[in-house]
């Protein structure tokens, strides 16, 4: 039973309450209101005897005081069944990260138009890309909408802020790749597997979750390829999960030459030492990682960023990232004539506009090589 309290504040007597209304039927979680500041009882018990009415009786209460949080709560659970679990563990990043706790308190019925533009402009100034956040905060709304908490999304008339983006310079040119693989040749035939990683990641432009997640059974040392049809993902949880292959397109046979071949096949054998010295017999066992940790599991995702991170500190190389060494593949690539097209079976992209418009970089030499070439032509 709810019971209504007296107080003294500043000489004065003021009666409060805290109660429990009940289990909302819309979001499934209780519902606890507390009051105070009444200059009599009788003030304090009215107030109380409304609320317990108005949460029993008006759909408008619910309406007007469930939060963005609640509203996003519903939602995610809906989204979380038509996509994969990497693409939730994003999503709900962005949310736990940039957005609830700016919008979560808030009434869902509150937002207009104003608020939500003057908050996507603040967070552009934020964020390198701020219409992904906008288009998962629009879902949101659309979500209140098909319940009917709101009559009008307010996000479906904000103007994203327009934004430059730099060219990505997340890749190597000819020479400095030549220089890498020089120094994986020279400095690190003591460890195998990290030659052997940047090599093949060299050579095919796989993903590194891809490569990470390869199997022996997986590759084909008589045709010379490799099959890639998985990739590793992080789960809710964050934890690496072995997942589908990104798009369609990732599921591949990509085809080796002939010194990748034999890498790969000196890598098996210093592989098999390896693991017999830590207790573990993969004779028999096509379904071993090509890459694995000291318990023979999965290696972190982060371990080729360590590595290379080391690399290019030690020897003063252009910083770049292993997803770079697919960049500068696809590059490298495209200077050589390769269709475009071509380039994308090998990379395993779903459109091949991304090939042209994230992978491809015009070192500066190139771009002058250009200049001459057209120069040349105009007074032939």
């Amino acid at each position: 039973m709810t019971m209504i309290k007296s107080y003294k504040k500043q000489g004065n007597t003021y009666y409060r309450f805290k109660a429990y209304l009940g289990i909302n039927s819309i979001t499934g979680k209780k519902k606890n209101v507390s009051r105070s500041g009444f200059t009599s009882r009788r003030q304090a018990k009215i107030e109380l005897d409304r609320l317990k009415y108005d949460f029993e009786h008006s759909s408008s209460w619910s309406n007007s005081n469930i939060t963005f949080g609640e509203v996003y709560d519903m939602w995610i659970k809906s989204y979380a069944t038509t996509v994969v679990e990497s693409t939730l563990n994003r999503v709900t990043g962005i949310f736990r990260n940039h957005v609830l706790n700016d919008l979560g308190d808030k009434p869902i019925a509150k937002f207009d138009v104003r608020f939500c533009q003057h908050y996507i402009d603040d967070l552009a100034t934020k964020l390198k890309v701020v219409r992904k956040p906008g288009v998962y905060i629009n879902a949101v709304f659309k979500h209140a909408m098909r319940l009917g908490f709101i009559e009008k999304n307010p996000m479906a008339l904000v103007i994203y802020p327009r934004t430059h983006p730099k060219q990505s310079d997340n890749f190597w040119n000819k020479e400095q790749l030549q220089q890498f693989l020089q120094i994986l040749d020279s400095d690190y035939t003591d460890q195998p597997m990290l030659r052997t990683y940047f090599k093949l990641s060299a050579f095919t432009a796989a993903r590194k979750g891809e490569i990470l997640c390869l199997q022996w059974h997986d590759v084909n040392l008589k045709e010379k390829s490799i099959r890639i049809n998985k990739t590793i993902t992080r789960g809710i949880d964050n934890s690496q999960k072995v997942g589908k292959a990104k798009t369609a397109n990732s599921n591949r046979i990509i085809y080796l030459n002939d010194a990748t071949v034999d890498l790969l096949k000196d890598w098996k054998k210093q592989q098999r030492k390896r693991l017999l010295q830590l207790g573990f017999n993969i004779t028999i066992d096509p379904s071993q990682l090509l890459f694995s940790n000291q318990q023979n599991r999965f290696l972190s995702l982060m371990t080729p960023n360590h590595w290379l991170n080391d690399i290019i500190q030690q020897y003063g190389l252009k910083r770049i990232t292993p997803h770079g060494l697919r960049h500068t593949v696809a590059t490298l690539l495209s200077q050589t004539g390769i269709s475009v097209k071509a380039i994308q079976l090998q990379l395993g992209d779903s459109d091949a506009s991304l090939i042209l418009n994230t992978y491809t970089h015009l070192d500066e030499s190139i771009k002058k090589e250009t200049t001459e070439k057209f120069s040349d032509f105009l007074q032939s």
